[in-house]
């Protein structure tokens, strides 16, 4: 209960931030709808995963860099709840290929994945999410496209479609068409893998009159006005470039209802045109409410008269949020009549500039680049930021999705997104009304009103790892297969015990803090328990997926000279640095256990051996009283706080896991235990009480299964992932090792964890490789207020001209 009511705290707090916005107008219902949907937002924070790859393509037997920022859905501040990460590579069926856990510390993270030899050459992707945001739409974990090779198996050829399938879908302005009321309604039409078509088109009647014409802007997406009258039917003619004429339905109109027109004014201004058919009779007047959010913020509420069936309401764009804002008209009994978005172009606050020593490089070369950034024209340092350097060339392009398109744009919007750096890389009057386009078409889903106005919360049955992995499960007996219920059990996982209870179900979690990859860990039961039982995990991956689609990767012939460069480079790096590319950064260890600092500790290296531990604990540890009772020993501890001897057993442990019978550790061999530490009070360990804690641990710290606890039950089990240093080779004067092999590297440097300092600037070095190109910097980061920003550099490498390597 403590970390469900953590997590709502957090939100309380953090939606303090948030201003309490005033109605123009209205009465106290239409504001406890705008007091329903902050109290949504605080029992509902908004998590957002972005992760920067090293490079968009990869062959089988490389390892994938990547760096991973979680921040808030609203401000886009790094935001430190969940400290762990699921990330998944899927192929085009949803099947997992590789799969992860990453510790996420203040919102940031890194890890690796090697790409295995298995897997198909094809089209993949990569997603990542919390363990929180599995409660709502999948729709809204981070996602992008992944392309690998593999020299050692073909290309998974698609069936070629006998003829071209088009998704064809309509979006009228508001939701919904209304019989003779004008609308703007948008349109996109795309292939079977999310591609926009050029077209031209018709809107024709039932008697096969031509109404309007119309035609994509860009990506397939565009807009037109159109008037549907009653007793009439309509559809869209669609006519593509090699393909046949395809006819659609235009969505049917409904008979009365309220429709929206938002237009844009010279003078930086919005204006929302409302018009509402069929009045009560002798009713001139109604209102309707206008509420406008951005991402969960109230930025404008307005009570709106329409006179006639028809009003105008103007308002300034500044009142909106950088962004995605959502308009909605309420009617006058409180339902949600229309609605649409608006994106309003964030200001680029934070500058990142790359300056590197030469703009041409020869092979071996190295390369000193300086990173200076600027916030509102200020130096500003400690952004967190990650650096990919690579080469471009037909196999490899510059990463069109970027931390700046995917926070402001991609990551509340539903659905595959064409081309996202087009919207923030260009600028004029096309942009701007291509990405008005795309917002009538990509509905914003991370709320629904249903769920906001209804009088009972929603129950989340994912809760945040704000502390580490929440390992979950089923006890269960082992032949009935029937669940144990109310049962103490512990998992000890590198030295660490945690505890849980098994509910009525069988069900048990136990909430650790993020051990990293053991290659076991050990449950048992509470001594109490004299029985077997089963354990088997929950999945921690997510079962739902989003209906992005991705396309196949075609690979023309012409490629076939740079994927056997690329195949054998990738081959060379493995055969001669195979330890390089498989060193690990060690976890900071730990000395104490669990129960944290021991009351008093015996190192039995400090004393003359014993040849039974029968005579080291009578001998060597004074406060613990060993004894033998009807044939069993049994042990006490000294009450430091009474002065007293306990009247029960202390909690024994036996290299971190607990102990049932003394007596198994009396025939331990003495010789290779290495400590023996004492709690000499009350501990409290789950539910359970005990008098005090004796400890004993061997030097190698694992000998628990090996006959001490016979009935402890061992399964491997992934943890958290180890980090794997990135090795690229140094060819400084003297430096001969690495002279005379190969280096065929198309990646020549990554760093997930570059920060500014005080000045603002940040310098980087390293050697090219014996690829000539040109390569590419791609630098991405965010600071501590929320603001984002990507960068790119290029510059290029030749051999050198005497011909030395």
């Amino acid at each position: 209960m403590n970390r469900i009511i953590k997590i709502f705290i957090y939100a309380a707090l953090f939606s303090g931030l948030i201003p309490v916005f005033q109605f123009a107008y209205g009465q106290a219902e239409w504001k406890g709808i705008s007091g329903k949907l902050s109290e949504y937002g605080r029992l509902n924070l908004q998590e957002k995963i972005f992760v920067h790859t090293d490079k968009p393509m990869y062959f089988a037997g490389e390892i994938m860099w990547f760096k991973v920022y979680c921040v808030d859905g609203t401000f886009h501040k790094p935001v430190d709840i969940s400290k762990v990460v699921y990330i998944e590579l899927l192929d085009k069926d949803n099947k997992a290929v590789l799969q992860g856990k990453i510790a996420l510390e203040n919102g940031s993270g890194s890890g690796s994945l090697i790409i295995p030899t298995s897997v198909n050459t094809g089209s993949y992707h990569l997603r990542a999410y919390t363990n929180w945001m599995r409660n709502f739409d999948a729709e809204f974990y981070f996602e992008k496209n992944i392309r690998v090779i593999n020299t050692l198996k073909s290309v998974e050829r698609a069936q070629k479609d006998k003829e071209e399938t088009l998704d064809i879908q309509f979006f009228p302005e508001g939701g919904n068409l209304v019989e003779n009321l004008e609308s703007r309604v948008a349109f996109r039409v795309v292939d079977k893998n999310g591609k926009g078509k050029d077209f031209s088109g018709e809107v024709v009647d039932e008697n096969g009159k031509v109404i309007s014409e119309f035609k994509p802007l860009k990506f397939g997406i565009g807009s037109f006005l159109f008037k549907p009258l009653s007793g009439h039917s309509y559809y869209a003619s669609i006519k593509s470039e090699g393909s046949e004429i395809i006819n659609s339905q235009i969505p049917a109109a409904i008979n009365q209802g309220i429709v929206m027109k938002l237009t844009g004014n010279d003078d930086d201004s919005l204006t929302i045109h409302i018009e509402q058919s069929q009045l009560n009779p002798g009713q001139n007047s109604s209102a309707v409410y206008l509420m406008v959010y951005t991402r969960q913020i109230l930025k404008l509420g307005q009570e709106i008269q329409l006179l006639n069936g028809k009003g105008d309401y103007t308002f300034s764009k500044s009142l909106l949020g950088e962004g995605i804002s959502q308009l909605t008209l309420f009617n006058s009994m409180g339902q949600a009549a229309c609605e649409r978005l608006y994106f309003i172009r964030p200001d680029q606050k934070l500058k990142i500039e790359v300056v590197t020593d030469s703009e041409h490089y020869f092979t071996r070369q190295k390369v000193n680049l300086a990173l200076n950034a600027t916030c509102a024209g200020s130096a500003i340092d400690n952004i967190d930021m990650s650096v990919a350097v690579y080469k471009l060339d037909s196999m490899q392009s510059v990463d069109p999705v970027n931390i700046l398109n995917y926070l402001w744009l991609s990551s509340d919007l539903k659905g595959n997104i064409e081309s996202p750096d087009y919207y923030f890389s260009n600028h004029g009057k096309e942009v701007d009304e291509a990405m008005d386009n795309l917002m009538l078409t990509h509905g914003w889903r991370r709320f629904k009103w249903s769920e906001i106005l209804s009088e009972k919360p929603a129950e989340q049955a994912f809760l945040p790892e704000y502390e580490g992995f929440i390992l979950s499960g089923l006890l269960s007996k082992p032949l009935s297969k029937l669940p144990v219920s109310g049962l103490q059990v512990y998992l000890n996982a590198n030295g660490k015990l945690y505890s849980g209870t098994s509910s009525d179900k069988g069900l048990v979690s136990f909430y650790t803090k993020g051990f990293q990859d053991p290659s076991h860990i050990v449950f048992l039961a509470s001594c109490k328990y004299d029985s077997s039982f089963n354990f088997d995990f929950d999945n921690p991956y997510s079962a739902e997926f989003s209906s992005r689609t991705y396309p196949p990767l075609h690979l023309s012939k012409n490629l076939k000279n740079d994927i056997t460069r690329y195949s054998i480079g990738m081959q060379a790096q493995n055969i001669y640095y195979p330890k390089e590319l498989n060193q690990f950064l060690e976890p900071p260890s730990d000395s104490l256990l669990f129960y944290g600092k021991p009351d008093i500790t015996y190192f039995l290296d400090d004393y003359t051996r014993f040849g039974t531990m029968e005579e080291v604990i009578t001998e060597y540890v004074r406060d613990a009283f060993l004894q033998k009772r009807k044939g069993k020993f049994q042990v006490k501890l000294l009450n430091v706080e009474q002065n007293a001897i306990f009247d029960e057993e202390p909690l024994i442990l036996f290299d971190g896991l607990p102990v049932c019978d003394i007596g198994k550790i009396i025939d331990f061999d003495p010789l290779r235990l290495r400590k023996i530490e004492l709690i000499k009070r009350k501990y409290n360990l789950g539910s359970e009480e005990f008098d005090g804690v004796i400890s004993f641990s061997t030097y190698h710290g694992n000998e628990v299964v090996s006959g001490i606890n016979p009935n402890a039950l061992l399964l491997k089990f992934e943890g958290l992932q180890k980090q794997r240093q990135f090795f690229s080779p140094v060819y400084e004067a003297g430096q001969t090792e690495m002279a005379h092999m190969p280096d065929y590297r198309n990646l020549l440097f990554w760093s997930a964890d570059v920060k500014t300092r005080h000045d603002g600037r940040n310098g980087i070095s390293f050697f090219t490789s014996d690829l000539e190109g040109d390569y590419v910097i791609m630098v991405q980061g965010i600071t501590t207020t929320g603001v984002a920003a990507c960068t790119t550099k290029t510059f290029s490498v030749s051999g050198k001209t005497d011909g030395s390597k």
